[in-house]
């Protein structure tokens, strides 16, 4: 009786739920490097500014115009704020979308690190960022990434 109440039970959870974690795995948890569906290529421009680089492609330039106009102000509310100085030159991609962002593996993070506000992502002194249709949102995701940069 025991054999069938408490054994049977305890071993029929260990062998069948060890292989469970399999059905959580979306195929998209790729490092950089590994391969990514590529549906647009990225034809890049850029402004030039002394401290910085607004990078932009197609349809981007009104978003990369905004945050050049913005970037001297928020440096300076960043600088005054830590008490310092940015003194690196930094660059920010501005992607049209989050998707067009996702799409690409110069970040290899996979989709559970972006919620529906997104993260701001800066490796080196690059900050990618991502329009919304909401300048406040082009305007938090370059703080956020600012302070990043100031702080590295």
């Amino acid at each position: 009786m025991f054999l069938y109440r408490i054994c049977i039970p305890v071993i029929f959870c260990f062998f069948f739920t060890s292989h469970l974690h399999a059905q959580f795995y979306y195929g998209n948890m790729q490092t950089y490097g590994k391969s990514r569906p590529v549906y647009n290529r990225f034809q890049w421009n850029f402004f030039r500014y002394e401290p910085y680089d607004v990078f932009y492609y197609k349809n981007g330039a009104n978003n990369a115009r905004y945050i050049a106009s913005i970037l001297p102000e928020e440096i300076k509310k960043i600088e005054e704020y830590f008490g310092g100085t940015i003194d690196v030159r930094f660059q920010v991609f501005c992607y049209n979308s989050l998707t067009d962002l996702k799409q690409s593996n110069i970040l290899g993070t996979s989709d559970e690190e972006y919620d529906t506000e997104g993260i701001t992502q800066v490796i080196d002194y690059n900050i990618f960022i991502y329009g919304t249709g909401r300048h406040t949102d082009l305007r938090s995701q370059l703080r956020a990434g600012l302070m990043e940069v100031f702080l590295n």
